[in-house]
């Protein structure tokens, strides 16, 4: 069973003492990671990125803590010496966190904000954007697009695969001989927004757990 989690955040810049309140509830190297991020809703992102992790990791039968995370040479966060494994994504106002003790994870959430999709043509393969070019726009893009970057998260390289290396069928994968299954998942409330969940077995997701973070006081 994969759990997923989610939560909402706003875009507009954190007055200092209510970002000083929630950073209190991280590690200092994830504090400094937040406050890495200068732009007010990068920054956000981050920050209830941290929370939501924090949250999911401390809600499992045996608690972890955000400062037990690594990170791998292509960046992405793991759990050393457990068999448990995450991945966050965040778009638009959402940011959602999956978690499995059973199988790699990946997971991407995309909001519906571009009409041209021209720029991303070299990420897919001519059949894939045949397709596109004939189909309804945005959902199909979307879909699509979430399908890969999740593959790609879960696989662990990111970005640093070639979009159009993943091969997608139904709701498989295919990259370089290894195969993902995919779910696509609707969170209440998000009509604008497409999200799917990549593992290397098949999957099987529970209903999204919203959490919300009430603002902590000021010290």
């Amino acid at each position: 069973m994969i759990e997923l989690w989610y939560t909402t955040f706003g875009t507009a810049a954190l007055p200092p003492a209510v970002l000083a309140a929630y950073l209190g509830l991280l590690p200092p190297a994830w504090q400094q990671r937040v406050l890495a991020c200068r732009r007010p809703a990068r920054q956000q992102a981050a920050l209830f990125g941290a929370l939501l992790l924090q949250h999911a990791l401390r809600s499992q039968e045996r608690s972890y803590s955000l400062d037990s995370v690594r990170r791998t040479p292509d960046n992405r966060p793991y759990l050393a010496g457990a068999e448990l494994d995450f991945n966050v994504a965040h778009s638009g106002a959402y940011v959602v966190c999956a978690l499995s003790t059973t199988c790699r994870v990946g997971v991407d959430i995309e909001q519906h904000t571009r009409t041209n999709i021209a720029g991303f043509r070299p990420h897919f393969r001519p059949a894939e954007w045949n397709a596109l070019s004939t189909t309804d726009l945005p959902d199909a893009f979307y879909r699509l697009w979430t399908q890969k970057e999740a593959v790609a998260k879960a696989d662990g390289r990111g970005l640093n695969i070639p979009l159009r290396d993943i091969r997608i069928r139904q709701q498989r994968a295919e990259l370089a001989g290894q195969c993902w299954h995919l779910q696509e998942i609707c969170l209440p409330d998000a009509a604008a927004y497409t999200l799917h969940v990549a593992a290397n077995y098949p999957l099987s997701v529970g209903p999204p757990r919203r959490v919300s973070f009430e603002e902590p006081r000021p010290a």
